[in-house]
């Protein structure tokens, strides 16, 4: 029961990623103060105190013991040793921060979803059977990497459920799985010191997932487009919106300036990404998305594009996308 109820909980929590309006999501400050919002605007607070005990709610601090797997594998992605025991907003924050961390870990390359462009999507549409990947198949790679760096990777959705792949990382020890794994080991280990780790594994997981889905606010994350999602080249080319939403935290002490208009809620967590709703087809002139049942991956490939994957630019691409990517228009 109590299992459940945290499902729901959770579910609350993650909800943000689909109010109004939307906003492109990277960096280093704006994952974690959306993730603060979110779980801010939630139900999550009243239920650690009235549900749990954990008087303190959101302020609650726990402690990870930094030998239990997988907190080696956080410690190597960034997370600092020393600060093992923090607040569960904290832990929250901390999570979102982590999936991004070390860029030559590349678990960015598990961070796309195009919801008309990856395996499985129903009804079948001209692009059904693409894996995750850009059309830069020909790009040169990032300069630290060497020039062999692939830019293939599983949907962001695969990664948030499944978390396996063949690329590395080939394992995600933060998905939505695991994190029911440790909330039940949360409420059921023996030893205090045990739960209390589990517990702060269940919310550093839940900050993984949230960074998840505020990326499919990104039209990059959602149009397959990974060069303008996540490199951003000494002369300057990447991604101007993520980089403004960055600016607009930071001028903001680091906290979101931004608040939604009310939770769209799922039965899913996968719905939360992509519902399945969306086909591709245009809907016609004034008629908006029906954003109450479109998961926001939908929402963002829908109604933008991304400074790659425009109009023209399908498939492999052809020269004069290639030269759009150098700085000149099509």
């Amino acid at each position: 029961m109590r299992k459940k109820t945290f499902i729901t909980v959770f579910f609350v929590a993650i909800s943000f990623g689909l109010c109004q309006p939307l906003y492109p999501f990277e960096k280093t400050y704006t994952h974690p103060a959306l993730s603060k919002e979110a779980v801010g605007i939630s139900q999550v607070d009243n239920y650690l105190r009235n549900q749990l005990g954990l008087k303190e709610g959101l302020s609650t601090e726990l402690q990870l013991d930094t030998a239990l797997w997988p907190v080696p594998d956080l410690i190597e992605r960034g997370m600092d040793p020393q600060l093992n025991t923090r607040s569960i907003l904290e832990w929250v924050k901390e999570g979102s921060k982590l999936e991004d961390a070390k860029l030559y870990q590349a678990r960015s390359r598990h961070h796309f979803h195009a919801p008309i462009a990856n395996p499985g999507v129903t009804p079948p549409n001209p692009n059904a059977g693409l894996d995750n990947k850009t059309d830069h198949n020909d790009w040169w790679g990032v300069p630290t990497m060497g020039s062999d760096f692939d830019l293939t990777g599983e949907s962001a959705l695969h990664w948030a459920i499944e978390g396996t792949s063949d690329k590395e990382p080939t394992t995600n020890y933060n998905t939505w799985e695991y994190a029911r794994q440790y909330f039940y080991k949360a409420l059921t280990e023996g030893a205090q010191d045990i739960r209390e780790h589990y517990l702060g594994l269940t919310f550093v997981t839940v900050g993984h997932l949230l960074h998840l889905i505020e990326d499919m606010g990104v039209p990059a994350h959602t149009r397959n487009d990974f060069l303008f999602a996540h490199y951003q080249p000494p002369l300057g080319f990447g991604n101007p919106l993520e980089s403004w939403v960055e600016e607009k935290v930071i001028d903001n002490g680091g906290q979101s300036p931004w608040s939604g208009s009310g939770p769209v809620v799922f039965d899913k967590l996968a719905k939360y990404l992509d519902a399945d709703a969306y086909v591709g087809n245009y809907l016609g002139d004034g008629q908006w998305p029906p954003e109450d049942f479109w998961g926001l991956a939908e929402c963002t490939n829908y109604q933008f594009l991304s400074l790659s994957i425009v109009f023209g630019c399908s498939g492999v691409k052809n020269k004069s996308c290639r030269d759009f990517q150098k700085g000149y228009y099509l």
